[in-house]
């Protein structure tokens, strides 16, 4: 991140990592870093199982369009504030 100096970065978080705490651990990660973005995606993915394979990670039907959306709009929502400022 020190790398990125004040760009904006975009993190989406996980479904399915392998480590059940990753999202949590990179969510404390992120609050040093106030342009680290987490698009939240796993709460979506949990509350629609019908998004996801069978292997709980990979994204079909209906669900690519949603997370596709998601991860637009919270782009959007960032630069928007930004610019409105």
């Amino acid at each position: 991140m020190e790398l990125l100096g004040d760009r904006d970065v975009f993190w989406v978080d996980a479904m399915g990592a392998d480590d059940p705490e990753f999202n949590e651990n990179f969510a404390e990660f992120a609050k040093d870093y106030p342009n680290l973005h987490i698009i939240e995606w796993e709460k979506i993915a949990k509350e629609h199982p019908e998004y996801i394979y069978a292997d709980g990670v990979h994204i079909k039907g209906e669900g690519i369009r949603v997370y596709a959306d998601n991860v637009y709009n919270s782009i959007y929502k960032i630069y928007k504030k930004v610019l409105t400022k």
